[in-house]
């Protein structure tokens, strides 16, 4: 018999008693586990880098199938899987900690663009959240900030100083003076007649690193003053996402 010939034999006979030699290596193996344990710890001492690369190429091998492997774990032990992160988590909060500050500190622009990357991933989200919590936690933020401008007055000054400086800058010398001055009487009196606060709105904002609006009549509207504390300084087409 050829060699070819005796090689596809001998193959057909392993495919033909695949799970029978399968338990037999494992019998085996279980039988001399403890010898099979040393000589595999003495190679990879000797060894090391063969050990290395083996372990890598592996790796690469069966990356896919470890990781579809991982994910339907997680989803099967959601719960489980998230609270043994939380315990391990609150074990090792001063090594996680330490080890995010050493990589922040080795990796600084790395990090920066991640960070741009997430808010820009998440900003219409963001915006809905803030939003939201500005609505249930009014009167919360309100306190804080009243108590904020009273231990801060120079700084309320300072922002008082700054967009008065920028209203100046924005009021070009075709404005209408008359027309302005109608579009606040218009919010003094429907605040007068509905008991609702109203506020004169710019709808560009005067200060905005996207764009910056005029303090013309054109760019005025008169709003609830609620409204206008959601739309802050944002773009027009910014503040209807949130």
């Amino acid at each position: 018999m050829s060699t070819t010939r005796k090689q596809q034999v001998d193959k057909a006979w392993r495919e033909a008693h695949r799970e029978e030699l399968r338990l037999k290596k494992r019998e085996w193996y279980l039988a001399h586990r403890d010898l099979m344990l040393a000589r595999a710890r003495e190679w990879a001492a000797a060894h090391p880098a063969e050990k290395q690369a083996r372990q890598r190429a592996q790796y690469r091998k069966h990356r896919a199938k470890r990781r579809a492997a991982n994910k339907a774990r997680h989803a099967a032990n959601r719960d489980r899987v998230a609270q043994r992160a939380k315990m391990f988590r609150l074990a090792n909060a001063e090594a996680l900690r330490a080890k995010r500050q050493a990589y922040r500190l080795a990796h600084p622009a790395r990090v920066r663009a991640l960070k741009r990357a997430d808010h820009q991933k998440h900003a219409a989200r963001r915006l809905i959240h803030t939003r939201a919590y500005r609505l249930a936690h009014a009167e919360v933020i309100r306190a804080r900030w009243n108590q904020w401008a009273r231990a801060n007055p120079e700084k309320v000054n300072a922002v008082v100083a700054k967009r008065k400086a920028a209203k100046l800058r924005a009021t070009p010398a075709w404005a209408n003076p008359d027309a302005i001055t109608a579009i606040y009487a218009e919010a003094a009196r429907l605040t007068r007649e509905t008991g609702i606060p109203y506020a004169v709105d710019h709808y560009y904002p005067l200060l905005s690193p996207l764009v910056c609006g005029l303090h013309v009549e054109h760019n005025l509207r008169v709003i609830t003053k609620s409204e206008n504390s959601r739309k802050r300084n944002f773009h027009p087409d910014r503040a209807k996402v949130a």
